[in-house]
């Protein structure tokens, strides 16, 4: 079986030699990929980063929030300076929390 999509803006080539693999398995695979674009992708202007970005998400997703505190955990970690937006001090808590309420000011 062979397949190729474009997902995130490249050519996916998913190429598989068992034949008791079914389609659906790639079916899903591809199902995946898209949905991680839809969702974390910074160039489309209707996924979830893009609306968390202009503020027009109050509550990340569990899959967000999850990247978005791993980022702010590896931030800490490494001593880097923040990379939100909003005007607070690099020591201060990443814009969202585990609980998923947003801190961001609205100028944000």
């Amino acid at each position: 079986m062979r397949r190729v999509e474009h997902v995130m803006g490249f050519p996916v080539s998913v190429r598989i030699d068992d034949a008791d693999v079914p389609e659906a398995a790639v079916d899903g695979l591809f199902a995946w990929l898209h949905e991680v674009d839809a969702r974390f992708s910074p160039f489309r202007p209707d996924s979830e980063v893009s609306r968390l970005d202009r503020g027009e998400v109050r509550e990340p997703s569990p899959e967000l929030r999850e990247v978005l505190d791993l980022c702010e955990e590896y931030r800490i970690a490494t001593g880097a300076p923040s990379t939100h937006a909003c005007p607070v001090a690099a020591s201060t808590p990443a814009p969202w929390s585990r609980a998923g309420r947003c801190r961001r000011a609205p100028s944000c």
